[in-house]
């Protein structure tokens, strides 16, 4: 094999080759930070060696609610996945999350308190929804309020002499019932012959939605009943004429006196009371009832919201009141409801919000985290564990608590840390630099979604560009790696919503909402700043004399700039205007191609492409700023020629 001629000079050369892609870290200086980290990183995911790729930008808008929203809930009734949206003039909506996207009011403004609204799902028949102003329920049609409200009616006394089926009043409020009027005593009038005990005997006559029966005790000589049970108490609306013939069984001739009374009252509304209404019964007779109405034991009011072991958990200051077993309305403790109150010194003020998640109820404090575990019912009487797990680490940022796989991450003002087990650990030290400058007098939310297939946890926040201005970022983690990605100027919130099986991130800027990461087509402004390399020699300049890059490109390119940049300054290049192949022969000289209308014809350059471009910088230290709005774009590698010049020289 013949030998590859030197080029006189080149053995002087030097050549450094940049793939193994990390994540980025602001914590140190530029010239500080790991070979393979990034000093910025902005949409582009540092997928693995030698891949780096454009995220995609936000979709176009895909609803416009009114108002200023301020909290988001994801959440499926019926297997159809919705957003609750709650505003600062106290109104809530519903947003389906699938096209046509159709907007459902739920509240009208100054109905919710404006600046305190959480929620929960409850199974996926409903959302239970805390606030200031109350506790309520929505299931996709009705909008009813669960505290004060009631729960439902006892029948103390059932009454008698009524003639069909009356009207229940209640002496104030708005809740609605209806009764079911049905036998509620009778005595045997002619005992029959030939009957059998276990026989059941159906009321004739009247006007039944379901008629009554009794059921056979004992029998006497040729089958004559002797005793008998009311197995049914049917549900009348006009009733028979005394004594009753019955049929069934295996005899005949029995005849029945009949007393109708009310059986049950169910409540269709339960209204809101401060103290319970009396009920009466108008316009089918009857009397010596009494019915008593049992109010919900709900919390009229609360700041965090949970479904939690069949119970829903609502917190209020250093309170957390929790619900009967398998109930959402019923908080009473003779049905194993009740409350708890935190005295614990490691809660230094209020509970901030709570997160049900790998089968435990988390609950934040300012600087503590507590899990709440082993819900049972004892004596009747609901117990459980309440375990302090952090005595110095919480978060006031209660939309920046957020699950990814098995730990649970949740953001404060001194950086992003994930729980796990037992152990809050720091996360976030490579973004330091950017902590600093986040305004936390701005919404912090976070959510989880799928790039390019990786399941990644993002954070938004407002940043205080040092050079652009405050605008929202997103800080994004995978695999011990962050990137940061900027999804829309306007951007203010975050959530997920689990879309047939797969986590979608939105985001809103608090009217209009659109899917995030979502079009590979637009246009998004991207940057990869490297790490500046002193090539172990720190002491010594070197004179950078050429850049490559490895590329993957898509159908167009609109721009693509580089700056070759020392610990002093840097030199900007554009070293891709077009996409358009330019074709070169032997001599050195451009052809050009031109199609039958003697038009010159550009030859389209996608795929793998590798830019070279002739450079001049001198710095003890080198690195690269890479910038582009072009999509779906991949960097492969850059990588930089260069002399080793003076030592100690300044």
């Amino acid at each position: 094999m013949p030998s590859i001629p030197k080029i006189p000079g080149e053995d002087k050369k030097e050549h450094k080759v940049f793939r193994e892609f990390g994540g980025i870290n602001t914590q140190a200086a530029r010239q500080a930070i790991k070979d393979d980290e990034f000093a910025w990183l902005e949409n582009v995911i540092p997928i693995g060696y030698a891949n780096a790729k454009v995220v995609p930008a936000p979709s176009s808008t895909l609803a416009t609610h009114t108002g200023s929203g301020y909290f988001y809930k994801p959440y499926n009734i019926n297997g159809t996945p919705y957003v609750f949206v709650a505003t600062t003039a106290g109104a809530a909506y519903q947003i389906q999350m699938s096209s046509p996207y159709t907007i459902t009011t739920i509240a009208a403004p100054s109905t919710l308190s404006g600046n305190a609204t959480q929620a929960c799902q409850w199974k996926n028949e409903r959302l239970l929804i805390i606030d200031t102003n109350g506790y309520w329920s929505w299931d996709g049609t009705t909008f009813s309020k669960i505290n004060n409200t009631i729960l439902s009616i006892a029948v103390t006394q059932a009454g008698t002499g009524f003639t069909g089926r009356p009207t229940v009043v209640f002496s104030s409020g708005t809740a609605a019932a209806t009764v079911q009027i049905g036998v509620v005593n009778a005595t045997l009038t002619a005992a029959g012959s030939g009957y059998a005990v276990g026989d059941v005997l159906t009321v004739s006559g009247g006007t039944a939605g379901t008629a009554a029966q009794f059921r056979v005790s004992t029998t006497g000589t040729s089958g004559a009943i002797t005793a008998f049970t009311i197995y049914s108490p049917g549900d009348y609306t006009a009733m028979p004429s005394n004594p009753v013939s019955v049929t069934g069984g295996t005899g005949s001739s029995a005849t029945f006196t009949c007393y109708f009374g009310v059986v049950t009252v169910a409540v269709t509304s339960g209204g809101t009371y401060v103290t319970a209404p009396t009920i009466t019964l108008t316009g089918a007779g009857g009397n010596g009832y009494s019915l008593t109405p049992n109010l919900s034991a709900a919390p009229s009011s609360g700041t965090s919201i949970a479904s939690f072991s069949g119970r829903v958990w609502i917190s209020s200051g250093r309170t957390i009141n929790y619900s009967a077993p398998a109930s959402y309305l019923d908080f009473s403790t003779s049905d194993a409801g009740g409350n708890t109150i935190i005295s614990d010194e490691t809660l230094t003020s209020n509970i901030n919000q709570l997160l049900a998640a790998n089968n435990f109820l988390y609950f934040f404090g300012d600087d503590s985290i507590n899990v709440i575990a082993d819900v049972t019912v004892s004596s009747g009487s609901t117990v459980f564990s309440n375990t302090n797990i952090s005595a110095s680490l919480g978060s006031n940022l209660t939309y920046a608590i957020n699950p990814y796989y098995r730990a649970i991450w949740f953001a404060n003002k001194s950086g992003i840390y994930g729980l796990y087990g037992a152990t809050p650990r720091k996360a976030s030290e490579n973004l330091d630099g950017i902590f600093s400058l986040i305004d936390f007098t701005k919404p912090v939310t976070a959510g989880t979604c799928y790039v390019y297939n990786i399941f990644v946890l993002a954070f938004c926040f407002t940043y205080n560009d040092p050079s652009l201005g405050s605008r929202p970022v997103l800080a994004v983690y995978f695999d011990k790696k962050w990137f940061l990605a900027s999804q829309g100027s306007t951007l203010k919130y975050v959530w997920t919503d689990n879309i047939n099986g797969v986590d979608i991130l939105y985001g809103s800027d608090g009217s209009n909402i659109t899917q995030l990461f979502n079009n590979t087509t637009t246009n998004v402004s991207w940057k990869m700043q490297t790490k500046l390399y002193d090539q172990s020699v720190p002491y010594q300049d070197k004179q950078v004399l050429k850049l490559g890059l490895e590329t993957v490109l898509p159908a167009g390119v609109s721009s693509l700039s580089v700056t070759i940049d020392s610990e002093i300054n840097s030199q900007a290049y554009t070293v891709a205007s077009s996409s358009l192949a330019t074709w070169v022969n032997n001599s050195g000289a451009v052809v050009t191609w031109q199609n039958s209308s003697f038009s010159t014809v550009g030859w389209l350059a996608v795929g793998y492409t590798w830019f070279r471009q002739d450079v001049s910088m001198v710095g003890k230290y080198f690195g690269a700023t890479i910038t582009s709005t072009t999509p779906a774009f991949t960097i492969q590698s850059a990588m930089w020629q260069y002399e080793k010049r003076s030592l100690w020289g300044s």
